[in-house]
């Protein structure tokens, strides 16, 4: 019979790895919840040294555990959409199969329920190990949501971007297959089959405009990634200075760019316009940005996007967030914005999410249709003859 529990070194490690979050006002409140009071010259090294002499019951150890978690990051969506006509009892068919699916037989829970929205949200429960951290930190129950948008044509699946709901997703876009009793295709936003870099570029520099009801403010970062094909790649890169001299020679100019950096981050205002970056169009493709834009009206907000591929040699992983709201000032004439920005509720989430995933599917559909015109083009072009 095994039994498990926190031995003094399980707990001395929760507590060495949380330093800053138990400061000595909250060791001393652990202290006192068993009736002790402590000395405020008691150094933090000392209760250390106490609390990992005692052995803690559940309830305590819970306290401590909830004491130090660390907050989860928002996470980042994507998303995919599968073409066809879906009614509402088979996409619940299809989430009943879902749970008995090798990927929904590991998960602890899942539950389905229609929202006000009149979309459907999967909430589902999940546990995940990791050797690399404390033994009492290894396992970590995690929440997982996946939404799906029943339209007449179409059924959109949204979900945080990681690998186990990543596989979820794909189980249950197999029971939607199932259901249906036919194949069934998905789309998703990538530019795996448009490798010329100005297709890339232009994908992102067409979404950031394209988003409904918010216009460009500024763009804060950029990602770009080395373009692998030698077509791609410039004669030579200038790196200048404003005086016009020039920092290293072509040759070392060239050898730096094409085969020691393969990708870049720059991060600033008025990103688009800097020298950088119009540096790094050459040879590179854009494959991530951050942005903001203004809500329309006299009293519109500011909207931090994000957006990248989490593979961005292949342009596959399509990732994309809100990152947060910059409200306007209620003082003075409402000009101005506040310094800080804020999380977005739930419903703000889910509307600039929207506004964001259909900016990203025009933009796709643009650069598709414009790379399909080039290349009908090109092929029209008479051939060039060669001199005898």
């Amino acid at each position: 019979m095994a039994m498990y529990f926190a031995d003094d070194k399980d707990v001395r490690d929760l507590l060495e790895t949380s330093k800053k979050k138990l400061t000595a006002e909250v060791l001393r409140e652990f202290l006192l919840r068993r009736g002790m009071l402590v000395s405020i010259e008691a150094t933090k090294s000392e209760l250390f040294d106490q609390i990992s002499m005692w052995t803690l019951d559940w309830e305590e150890l819970q306290w401590l555990l909830d004491k130090t978690a660390r907050s989860d990051r928002s996470e980042r969506y994507t998303s995919a959409l599968v073409p066809g006509k879906f009614s509402a009892p088979e996409v619940r068919k299809a989430i009943d199969a879902l749970k008995q699916s090798p990927c929904g037989m590991k998960l602890d829970s899942i539950n389905a329920t229609q929202t006000l929205a009149g979309t459907i949200a999967v909430t589902v429960t999940y546990s995940e190990l990791d050797p690399a951290k404390t033994r009492l930190r290894q396992k970590r129950v995690r929440d997982g949501s996946l939404t799906l948008e029943v339209n007449g044509d179409a059924v959109t699946l949204r979900h945080e971007a990681n690998e186990r709901m990543g596989a979820v997703a794909e189980d249950l876009i197999k029971a939607l297959s199932s259901v249906k009793g036919e194949d069934v295709t998905t789309r998703k936003i990538e530019l795996t089959h448009l490798t010329n870099l100005e297709s890339r570029t232009q994908f992102f520099l067409t979404l950031i405009k394209e988003v409904k009801g918010i216009s460009l403010s500024d763009v804060s970062k950029v990602q770009v990634e080395r373009s692998l094909s030698p077509a791609d790649m410039p004669n030579s890169l200038s790196f200048e200075k404003d005086d016009g001299d020039n920092l290293m020679q072509e040759d070392e100019q060239l050898e730096l760019v094409g085969n020691q950096v393969r990708g870049a981050i720059l991060r600033g205002v008025s990103l688009l316009t800097s020298p950088e970056f119009q540096m790094l169009k050459k040879g590179f493709f854009l494959c991530g940005m951050e942005w903001m834009g203004q809500e329309a009206g006299e009293k519109g907000r500011l909207v931090q996007f994000e957006a990248a591929f989490e593979d961005p040699q292949a342009c596959s992983g399509f990732r994309y967030k809100v990152k947060g709201v910059i409200e306007r000032k209620k003082t003075g004439d409402g000009e101005e914005f506040v310094k800080t920005s804020r999380s977005c509720t739930e419903l703000e989430n889910l509307h600039f999410v929207q506004l964001l995933e259909d900016a990203s599917r025009g933009a796709l559909d643009a650069v598709e249709k414009n790379s399909t015109a080039n290349a009908a083009a090109h092929d029209q072009e008479p051939p060039v003859e060669e001199d005898a």
